[in-house]
């Protein structure tokens, strides 16, 4: 049944027979060719595709015969039509760009808008495939429909489609963490906009997504910015009706504004928004919700300074942050946001911890750890899979009509690409995976330290208090003892009272000399292992506390060709010539204001910059590494190959320090700049000192350095690396005044 009912029928039906009864009076002219064309067109667009036909192909040769352009047009766009209607895209889509071509040729606007009309059904079905596939995360697939909306679009300068499929684009590599390639995509609509004299601000959100994602926070709030001014333009003359969606946008634009700059530790301005955001009337509470995860992050990250500019005094920091988190904490638990709550659970054992209730802040960060890890599914990566890139070969032949060889080069070229995203992704998630599990062994010993005084407070108050009971019982017995004696031994009590006090007196004095002699051989054989400041701490309450330092350079030095060295001494020689080797770096590193940390083996590991804060820490540590290089050059023309060559790394950042264990225990210090140290040790070659860029960027007037370049290191990727030579010209005069 047509459209329309039996009447529709009727009417359809009259059009083509009076149309039809109107060929017989036609010969092959232009009339008949447009006769012929307009009865395929009613045909095609009333579901009749074999009718559609049989006059369109007839009219299409009649045109080309006549060549007659505007007929061609005609002929095609119905042609076009009965493919499109019987499925047959490819075909539907050759005679689509005929009509198009044609269109286009005599400047035929009525013609060239109902072919972009045709089409957009057609790139209308892509767009809407295309959203299927991005929702089931089938990104391949969305990929390919994104890409063949585009080639249509172009095709057919239909410039809102064009753009939309660069949009899409750019989403999919967001997706898949590709945010220069999404970046570009963005802007590739951006431009399209501009040049057909469109409104940009749609697009601009896609392109902070991008900017944020690359760390170009200044581009971001550029964009935000341009799309706050927007929304803020549209407010003043909006209808009624559209004032809720615009003050959405507007507060999206305010939250985007505040995290950019919190990022780029913009604090004041972070506030600003953020209160801007947080101040409107109608916030909903999931919106209220985010802003306060925010707003506890800027109250643990500000300055003091800034604090007391909010109004908030620096000693109720925790409290305050405390506050805020909490009111995010309920939002997530009544919108069921794990998103949210994951969030939430990470900022809350950072507020644990600042308010040094060390056992919630490793639970919280444990659960944080959880949540986080059951979100990370690799179904994105498995989808985007070579299988993927196989079905898409059809649609790649249609847009960039490949070879077969140039199509198994685009294929293998994908395989690799996403190869190599999967391996960046594991080597970013293990190096996330192991600083979380630094931090939660932090927390815990932090949290067992706690539970550990506890205990202690308590079995030295039930020591003390039986102390005190079997004195008392003590006192008793010898009160009834000398009152029992009393009468019969004063003399001789009062003779032996003399004799014992004096001979005490004697034994206590000598004790005391002995005791005062361990005491000291203790007391330095404990700072021969421990820092100064720590062995008394550790005296004075019995246990040392774990301490967080933000600014130290770490020095890891490794003797080259160990195993070939010490085939070549007796085990005797080996530790002897470990021990001078050693001993001289003992004597370096204090010269130099560093605290040596442990040998592991043929490594040394000291660090600059602990237990004081020292704001010449690097310097320091390449000054050290130059005299310990200097020595094993001087000690290898002594010793020949009988001793070592040496590596040396250096790398500034910050780590934990503290005791570790309760038996043999020791000093020790962890985080991720220990691990970066060990890479540039690693790097290193025989004879130098490599440093990474914090180091250098900390140095860099201090001394001569080699760029190298950046360098892949284990866990880490390319990173900037330099070779230390010497000390600078104006150093060298420095120290010789």
């Amino acid at each position: 049944m047509l459209p329309g009912g039996a009447m529709g029928q009727k009417i359809f039906l009259h059009k083509t027979d009076s149309l039809s009864a109107l060929l017989v009076k036609h010969g092959n002219d232009t009339s008949r060719c447009l006769l012929l064309a307009n009865i395929a067109q009613l045909y095609a667009n009333n579901g009749y595709t074999i009718k559609g036909f049989e006059h369109g192909m007839p009219a299409l040769r009649l045109a080309k015969k006549l060549k007659w352009t505007k007929g061609e047009g005609l002929a095609s766009l119905a042609v076009a039509d009965c493919f499109y209607k019987n499925g047959d895209t490819s075909k539907a889509m050759a005679y689509y760009r005929e009509a198009y071509a044609a269109a286009k040729k005599i400047k035929y606007d009525k013609l060239k808008e109902n072919v972009q009309h045709s089409i957009g059904k057609y790139l209308t079905d892509l767009d809407r495939k295309y959203k299927l596939a991005e929702n089931s995360m089938k990104f391949a697939l969305a990929l390919k429909y994104a890409r063949l909306e585009l080639a249509g679009a172009q095709k057919f300068d239909d410039i809102n489609y064009i753009v939309s499929a660069y949009i899409n684009i750019g989403f999919i590599y967001s997706e898949l963490s590709e945010d220069e390639t999404a970046l570009q995509q963005y802007n590739l609509a951006k431009n399209e906009c501009i040049k057909a004299g469109k409104p940009t601000d749609g697009i601009l959100k896609y392109l902070v997504i991008s900017y944020v994602a690359e760390k170009k926070y200044t581009l971001a709030e550029n964009s935000l910015l341009q799309a706050l001014k927007a929304t803020n333009e549209k407010v003043k003359n909006a209808p009624l009706n559209a004032m809720a969606q615009l003050n959405n946008e507007r507060m999206n634009e305010y939250s985007e504004l505040a995290l950019c700059y919190k990022n780029e530790k913009n604090y004041r301005k972070s506030f600003f928004y953020n209160k801007l955001m947080l101040n409107e009337p109608r916030i909903s509470p999931l919106i209220k919700g985010v802003a306060s995860i925010l707003t506890c992050e800027l109250y643990l990250d500000a300055s003091d300074e800034l604090l007391l500019e909010e109004g908030v005094q620096p000693a109720d920091r925790y409290k305050k942050a405390f506050e805020a988190i909490s009111h995010s904490l309920q939002v997530a638990k009544e919108a069921g946001s794990k998103g949210m709550k994951q969030d939430v659970d990470n900022l809350l054992s950072r507020v644990y911890a600042g308010m040094k209730d060390y056992p919630k802040a490793y639970e919280t960060y444990k659960n944080y750890i959880a949540q986080r890890d059951s979100s990370l599914g690799q179904e994105k990566l498995r989808e985007f899979s070579r299988e993927e890139f196989i079905k898409t070969e059809d649609s790649l032949k249609f847009v960039q009509k490949l070879t077969g060889e140039q199509l198994k080069q685009q294929k293998l070229v994908s395989i690799q690409q996403q190869q190599k995203l999967l391996l960046n992704r594991q080597q970013l998630s293990l190096a996330n995976k192991e600083k979380d599990l630094q931090h939660l062994n932090y927390l815990k010993t932090q949290a067992d330290l706690s539970s550990n005084k506890n205990k202690l407070k308590a079995e030295q108050k039930e020591r003390a208090l039986a102390n005190a009971t079997v004195s008392l019982q003590k006192a008793e017995i010898s009160a009834k003892k000398t009152q029992s004696y009393f009468l019969y031994a004063g003399i001789a009590a009062l003779l032996l009272v003399s004799f014992f006090i004096a001979r005490n007196y004697i034994n206590q004095r000598n004790s005391n000399r002995i005791i005062s002699a361990e005491k000291q051989r203790s007391d330095d054989l404990l700072l021969n292992i421990l820092p100064a400041d720590v062995a008394e701490e550790l005296k004075g309450k019995g246990s040392a506390d774990a301490k967080l330092f933000d600014e130290v350079t770490v020095l890891f030095t490794d003797f080259v060709d160990f195993t070939k060295v010490s085939e070549l001494l007796s085990p005797q020689e080996l530790v002897n010539e470990l021990h001078y080797c050693f001993k001289s770096f003992d004597e370096i590193v204090s010269r130099h204001q560093i605290e040596k940390i442990k040998t592991i083996g043929d490594a040394y590991l000291a660090v600059a910059g602990l237990p004081h804060a020292n704001i010449n820490h690097a310097v320091n540590a390449i000054k050290a590494a130059l005299e310990i290089r200097q020595f094993i050059h001087e000690r290898k023309i002594q010793a020949g190959d009988k001793t070592f060559d040496i590596r040396i790394g250096i790398h500034s950042g910050s780590v934990v320090a503290g005791i570790v264990g309760v038996k043999k225990f020791a000093y020790d210090i962890w985080g991720d700049t220990v691990n970066t140290a060990a890479r540039m040790e690693q790097n290193s070659s025989p004879g130098r000192i490599n440093i990474s860029e914090k180091t250098y960027l900390l140095a860099k007037d201090q001394f001569t350095f080699i760029y190298r370049g950046e360098i892949n290191a284990k866990n880490k990727g390319a990173m900037k690396m330099y070779f230390a030579e010497k000390l600078s010209q104006a150093e060298l005069a420095g120290n010789l005044k």
